[in-house]
């Protein structure tokens, strides 16, 4: 059974990421989660000891389970280092799908929010962490199976989560443009992972096509479901 305590932290954290989403991290006072929540302020200082130790929480757990759902794709000894490079992108932005439901465009549009700057620089570091060892362990198996072609399998999920994490705001922008009906953004979307996929598969010395990461995943279907828009142009059903 789950104790108080840790539900009332929990509850703390998700009422502050709701406030976050809504007015943006710096806008959002610890009077105004305190509020929200409805609790003392020693209560949310038992738990916390300020605003930004709250947001290294939250981003903790995002990326923790992140890195769970990957876990069992990095071990499963039947897929080969290409075969799970797609299946870990497909369980990732299902796990973003989850997290963040119809909240999703509501968080990009904040991530790029120059207010915001802190809550996407902690997103960026701490997913690094967590995400990193689990690139570099199947980049090291599709070494040893002659798939990639590197001289240091940790410095090249390096530099792919650096490439991924560059193109980051572009990535946002065109998001942000294709869930308001802009067809030519989508389009440029899916050209800009076309070229993040070719660059990753220059990074590792792989054959051309062989991985699709993002071609793989139906991005108008994508963001028909993130973003609420069912009428999405061309979105499978």
């Amino acid at each position: 059974m789950i104790s108080e305590e840790v539900l009332t932290r929990d509850r703390i954290v998700q009422t502050a990421f709701s406030l976050f989403l809504d007015f943006g991290y710096e806008n959002t006072s610890v009077q105004a989660i305190i509020d929200a929540v409805g609790i003392a302020k020693g209560t949310f200082y038992h738990h916390f000891k300020s605003k930004e130790t709250m947001l290294v929480d939250l981003v903790e757990g995002l990326s923790r389970r992140m890195a769970e759902v990957i876990a069992p794709i990095v071990a499963d000894p039947s897929l080969d280092a290409g075969q799970k490079l797609v299946a870990a992108a497909r369980v990732a932005v299902a796990q973003k799908q989850e997290d963040f439901g119809p909240h999703t465009l509501l968080l990009v549009k904040q991530m790029r929010s120059k207010g915001n700057r802190l809550l996407a620089d902690s997103i960026d570091e701490i997913l690094s962490k967590w995400i990193l060892p689990q690139y570099a362990l199947v980049i090291g198996q599709g070494v040893t199976e002659g798939l990639f072609q590197v001289r240091n399998p940790d410095l090249a999920a390096d530099l792919i989560v650096g490439t991924i994490m560059a193109m980051k705001n572009r990535v946002f922008d065109l998001f942000i443009a294709a869930a308001e009906g802009d067809q030519a953004a989508l389009e440029d979307l899916v050209d800009l992972y076309a070229s993040i996929e070719e660059a990753i598969e220059r990074i590792l010395g792989a054959s051309a096509g062989s991985l699709p990461i993002y071609s793989s995943i139906d991005m108008k279907g994508l963001l028909a479901r993130l973003t609420g828009l069912t009428r999405l142009p061309g979105a499978k059903s």
